[in-house]
């Protein structure tokens, strides 16, 4: 799988929102830490509800 930034903020808005399947946002919010740890400028402003 390929994917750029705006890519990957428009997964994680999904599947991290309260409405996605528990499963898939649980493995979406532990991504989007990492991704936070390494990029914080582009994936900071999102936040799982």
């Amino acid at each position: 799988m390929t994917a750029d930034l705006r890519e990957w903020r428009h997964f994680f808005k999904l599947r991290c929102s309260s409405a996605a399947h528990p499963q898939m946002r649980e493995v979406a919010i532990i991504a989007l830490n990492k991704v936070k740890e390494k990029i914080p400028v582009i994936f900071d402003d999102i936040i799982p509800d």
